[in-house]
């Protein structure tokens, strides 16, 4: 039941790190131009240099709203470890731009972000299947689940984060349908989470969409992504997690497994994609080149880079009304 105590201390938040986010992303895009930090939109035939690390916005955003939130709570110090590990992936971020890490590194580096959330963060090692109800991982659970979880989804988000505003556009709308899940499955204690995702993820929106005026990098991507984990992880809600991001999921399995494994962006010599006259998108035909969903999505006509941000979002809107379907049957 959501009562009104539960409405405010979901919408204070929310519209914290929606104004924070939305205040502070031109201020730090200001900052990031003046020192250089910048990276060339390789999707627009200027090769415009748009700021990079403005997702730094994006963690300020989460932490102001966590701060409320343990302010609100009878216990301060719950949000902690949450605060921890959301620090800890966003300087995996931003150290990734000075010193590129290794894509197997990064990988293990956002696996060890979670051991604060692991050692005092609150969850049941009891993840809930649908039509098999909940398994018993008391040790599996913290030692090998959370710490996959939570680096599969921070490189997952940041795989998706091809083309303006996909990856934002994607985690918003994902915290909707996660939020109505968790309605659905009266979990409404990570309502307060789920909103500040939304208005966070917006709120970066707003810049990031085509055409981007910023971008998130990496630290904007993982701070997302782990955000999503361990907001999962604490409602119970795993599963329906995934569910919502099998269209990220699918992307993130098809670069893997045409690269023959994990590797830096960086590391990657031809682009899934070209850009032709107008700019338009179309599918590569260099047979190095990735398999990527947004290489599926071009390879029969080319596309303008917001149509093709708009079918990824589209797309996860669908794995969001069969995230819902599942919680339903999981009621029942």
């Amino acid at each position: 039941m959501i009562n009104q105590d539960i409405i405010i201390q979901a919408t204070i938040p929310g519209i914290a790190s929606f104004v924070t986010v939305y205040f502070l992303t031109p201020k730090i895009a200001n900052f990031m131009r003046r020192r250089g930090i910048v990276g060339v939109d390789v999707h627009k035939e200027s090769k415009v240099e748009i700021p990079e690390m403005c997702g730094l916005s994006i963690f300020l955003g989460l932490t102001v709203s966590l701060i409320i939130l343990a302010i609100f709570s009878a216990d301060v110090l719950k949000f902690l470890p949450f605060l921890l590990t959301l620090t800890l992936a966003a300087v995996v971020g931003v150290v990734d731009w000075f010193k590129p890490w290794g894509a197997l590194q990064k990988i293990f580096l956002v696996a060890l972000t979670s051991i604060p959330f692991i050692l005092f963060g609150e969850y049941q090692s009891y993840p809930v299947l649908p039509f098999i109800g909940k398994l018993r991982l008391t040790i599996i659970y913290p030692l090998i689940f959370i710490p996959a979880f939570t680096t599969i989804l921070g490189n997952t988000l940041n795989m998706v984060d091809v083309v303006n505003g996909s990856m934002v556009g994607v985690s918003t709308v994902s915290a909707i349908f996660l939020a109505i899940t968790a309605i659905i499955l009266g979990k409404v204690e990570v309502l307060p989470l789920y909103l500040s995702l939304t208005l966070t993820s917006y709120a970066f929106y707003i810049y990031n969409k085509y055409p981007a005026k910023v971008f998130a990098g990496d630290v904007g991507s993982l701070t997302l992504g782990v955000a999503f984990a361990l907001t999962g992880i604490i409602g119970g809600l795993e599963v329906l997690t995934l569910i919502i991001f099998i269209p990220s999921l699918i992307n993130s399995l098809l670069i893997v497994s045409s690269l023959g494994g994990f590797k830096e962006r960086r590391e990657i010599k031809d682009r899934p994609t070209i850009l032709l006259k107008g700019e338009l998108l179309s599918s590569s035909l260099s047979l190095k080149a990735p398999v990527t969903l947004t290489r599926i999505i071009v390879a029969e006509t080319p596309l303008k880079e917001f149509e093709i941000a708009k079918i990824i979002i589209i797309l996860h809107v669908f794995s969001g009304f069969l995230a819902i379907l599942t919680a339903i049957f999981m009621v029942g």
